[in-house]
């Protein structure tokens, strides 16, 4: 795509989901870098940089659950003190008009609702707007009146020389303050033109799988059944030009012939919905897929074979162990057929967490810590042959947890205890199971998505990530990503309500009837060679 784009304009992205909307605005804000072609801003006269203010989706995600007085001094780059004697006299004309104007320095955004969250994010973010405003899905769960202040807010922005640039599917109230629409489609630009071209085209962009708002859909129904051609105008508008349409007459007077006649059942639409259950009925059931297949191995071996490998492996670790340990990973990754990019992810985790404990380990790094500069190739290597084996943990246990959930686990946990264990123990061995399995892909999505933030709130303040600041931005993201997962058991009622669940039974119907195969034998095969392997090494 290629357009260009200037101040007072107010830009609307129409799309389906996944068209690439979020992807262009990450891209215009410089949170990610385009693959090929270029954004180039043109600063205007007097000025040496275009600043922009981004807000993702989700924007709740940019507070750093500190007090409202502090996130305000974060975005702003003004000292916290100097926020809190002004707050009266200019920070609560900002949080006004959000309905958010009774709140005080010290509370807590973070224990606000998540509608309250986005509107005081966006009353941050607008309180010193830069030249751009870009905004992803900004009207998403907010009610009509707190839609409006948005819109409102955003058309005075606009009107004051900004630019704006917004991805919405709530396009009735944007459309009539918008000044231009880019609707994407099939990874490309279908239309750019004013709200009003882009009703009047409403057929063809429907035909090109361009979403189109409900009044402008509704325009376009009673354009096709004879009534006035498809545009832009507002719902008492449109029923003006509804009640003078010649179509609409005609169509009263078969209304009053159609209710003058007797209601009764109508043989033909039943007989189709019959034909329709009966085709569904008759058909055969779809085969399996090839990558089923390749999933057929029993979940329960392969977790106890996996299981006793991991804890072979952990009690190794001498060289000629962990080769041992790499080439039987290598070996259950290619029988398994473990997915080539979730490998490759894991071992590019290693990688950089295994660079980073070498160094730390072997750097001495001089005054005032250490008597001299040195760097110890021994200390490295043994530390290097310490975080080898964690590398085969990530990767068993990515092939442990395959195709097989969390809850599916927790069955099987509570049905292989439930002869020998109470159960309570049971419940509380199963359900901890469970938690364990999904615990860590849990933190990574919160790490990414707190690390994201981050870089959101530099760009916004206008700073761009440096390494010479890099314990800083680290400390940065780390300290809200932990208040982040105490907040998920802070409350009593939370606890109380986690109780509970160990009194529950997992649902065993979840466990599908299992059958053991030949492979099954050769994955327990391989398992008992390996772990004979690492015996013999120690």
């Amino acid at each position: 795509m290629s357009f260009e784009a200037c101040a007072g304009e107010w830009i609307v992205l129409v799309g389906h989901n996944g068209s690439g909307k979020s992807t262009l605005l990450d891209a215009l804000a410089g949170v990610s870098q385009p693959v090929a072609g270029e954004i180039e801003y043109r600063a205007p006269a007097g000025a040496t940089d275009v600043r922009r203010t981004y807000l993702p989706q989700a924007p709740e995600r940019l507070l750093i659950a500190t007090s409202a007085a502090d996130e305000f001094a974060a975005s702003l780059r003004t000292p916290s003190a100097d926020i809190r004697r002004g707050w009266r006299e200019w920070v609560v004309p900002r949080l006004a008009p959000f309905g958010l104007g009774h709140l005080q320095p010290d509370d807590l955004p973070s224990r606000m609702s998540t509608g309250m969250q986005r509107k005081f994010v966006y009353a941050m973010a607008l309180a010193r707007p830069g030249e751009v405003l870009l905004c992803d899905e900004p009207t998403s769960g907010l009610d009509a009146p707190s839609r409006a202040e948005l819109l409102a807010e955003i058309a005075r922005f606009v009107q004051q020389g900004g630019l704006a640039i917004t991805a919405l599917h709530d396009l009735d109230e944007a459309l009539f303050s918008a000044t231009r629409v880019l609707a994407l489609a099939h990874g490309r630009l279908v239309f750019d033109g004013t709200p009003q071209a882009f009703a009047e085209s409403a057929a063809s962009l429907e035909r090109d799988g361009v979403p189109l708002p409900p009044s402008v859909r509704l325009a376009l129904a009673i354009a096709s059944a004879g009534g006035p051609k498809p545009g832009l105008c507002r719902p008492e508008d449109l029923a003006a030009r509804l009640l003078a349409s010649p179509a609409v007459q005609d169509g009263a007077r078969c209304s009053e012939e159609a209710l003058s006649q007797e209601a009764g059942p109508v043989p033909a639409a039943a007989g189709a919905s019959s034909e329709l259950a009966s085709a569904s009925m008759d058909m055969p059931p779809p085969e399996a897929s090839a990558e089923s297949r390749v999933g057929a191995f029993h979940p329960a071996l392969r977790w106890l074979s996996l299981t006793a490998i991991t804890i072979a492996i952990a009690l190794v670790h001498r060289p000629a162990g962990d080769l041992v340990a790499v080439l039987a990973t290598l070996a259950l990754l290619a029988a398994l057929r473990a997915p080539l990019r979730t490998s490759l992810r894991l071992t590019w985790t290693w990688v950089s967490f295994a660079a980073l404990a070498c160094a730390v380990s072997g750097l001495q790094l001089g005054p005032p810590f250490h008597a001299r500069w040195a760097f110890h190739a021994a200390t490295a290597q043994h530390t290097l042959l310490e975080v080898v084996p964690y590398w085969c943990f990530l990767q068993i246990g990515q092939l442990a947890l395959a195709r097989f959930s969390s809850l599916q686990f927790a069955a099987l946990v509570d049905g292989a205890l439930s002869r020998v264990v109470p159960r309570r123990q049971r419940l509380v061995a199963s359900w901890f199971g469970a938690l364990v399995t999904r615990f860590i892909p849990a933190v990574e999505v919160i790490y990414r998505e707190q690390w994201y933030a981050y870089r959101v709130r530099l760009q916004n303040a206008g700073r761009l990530l440096s390494t010479s600041r890099a314990l800083v931005d680290v400390a940065n993201v780390i300290a809200p990503f932990v208040i982040r997962m105490l907040r998920f058991g802070e409350t009593t009622a939370d606890a109380m309500e986690a109780r509970r669940l160990f009194e529950v039974p997992p649902p065993s119907a979840l466990l599908p009837g299992w059958r053991v195969r030949g492979r099954d034998f050769a994955v327990m095969a391989m398992a008992l060679v390996s772990i004979a392997l690492l015996v013999w090494t120690h």
